[in-house]
């Protein structure tokens, strides 16, 4: 078993961060899920059903118009109304790191489980014995040793990927005003012609998406911060692949993960459920470190 820092690390980089992640480069899901087929025809404009433009800023301009079509279109390729509605994810699959674009090491077999909006855990080993409990942003390692705080920079990288996930986007930043709204063009992302569309909040924090002009599903997110020690400005990028219906909402079966360009992490899923009723004792670490001291 890899030592405990070096598990944490190895986990959480494979944690909930999108509505939708993903499985593997070429071999079929286990489950042998429905692949998700693109529109026959190109959705043409309509009327907004799941962006609120009393939240955005420029609500008035042209180019945010077109914003919030792509951005709407897509919430309607993810599910709709019932991906809006999504109470819990949860997952099961590998994880794979890399190094300068390079593989570093195996795999981490996983198992995670999100629940709507700020509540996470992640479980390793065949044993399913390293645990971690996210709530909010209290963050804990469960194992037989105990529980304990997760290291600071490994915490802080996980809630920065769920804080600037598409599943918080949209359904968190938008539902907030002073959102301003920016159509960028079409440009190619993964083989694929796509709509950049960048949010920025009130508070001036931004993602950008860019969004399959057939399908309508997102194919990259990207977004900025700036490191609290050297102040220099790094770039987070996820990359969505391999879709096909779980539970009959599309889900991403690859996710690709990148720093300032450099691939990091790929993330293989054989396993997705949505609204399975995850209980509050799953993410209470009191109650993982008493049951792993039995």
């Amino acid at each position: 078993m890899l030592p405990s820092g070096a598990m944490t690390r190895a986990l959480l980089i494979c944690a909930f961060a999108v509505a939708n992640v993903a499985y593997a480069q070429n071999p079929a899901p286990t489950q042998s899920p429905e692949q998700v087929q693109a529109p026959a025809q190109p959705v043409q404009s309509r009327p907004l059903q799941f962006v609120d433009m009393k939240n955005v800023s420029n609500s008035s301009d042209t180019d945010a118009q077109k914003a919030a079509q792509v951005l709407d279109r897509m919430v309607s390729a993810l599910g709709g109304a019932r991906w809006m509605a999504i109470t819990d994810v949860e997952q099961e699959g590998r994880s794979a790191s890399f190094y300068h674009g390079n593989p570093n090491g195996g795999y981490t077999l996983f198992w995670s489980f999100h629940r709507f909006p700020d509540h996470d855990r992640i479980e390793a080993t065949k044993q399913r014995n390293v645990v971690q409990i996210i709530n909010g942003n209290d963050a804990w390692e469960v194992t037989f040793q105990g529980k304990h705080r997760l290291d600071k920079d490994v915490s802080t990288e996980f809630l920065r990927r769920r804080d600037h996930s598409i599943e918080a986007v949209l359904r968190i930043w938008l539902k907030k005003p002073g959102n301003v709204l920016f159509y960028g063009g079409q440009r190619m992302a993964e083989r694929h012609l796509a709509d950049e569309v960048t949010i920025l909040t009130d508070d001036n924090d931004s993602v950008t998406l860019l969004v399959d002009t057939n399908s309508h599903l997102p194919r990259t997110r990207t977004f900025y911060w700036r490191d609290p020690v050297y102040k220099d400005k790094n770039q987070d990028d996820e990359t969505y692949d391999n879709w096909h219906l779980a539970d009959g909402l599309p889900s991403a079966f690859i996710v690709t993960r990148y720093r300032n360009s450099d691939m990091t992490r790929q993330v293989y899923l054989s396993k997705v459920g949505y609204n399975q009723g995850l209980p509050d004792s799953m993410f209470d670490a009191d109650l993982e470190a008493a049951k792993q001291l039995k």
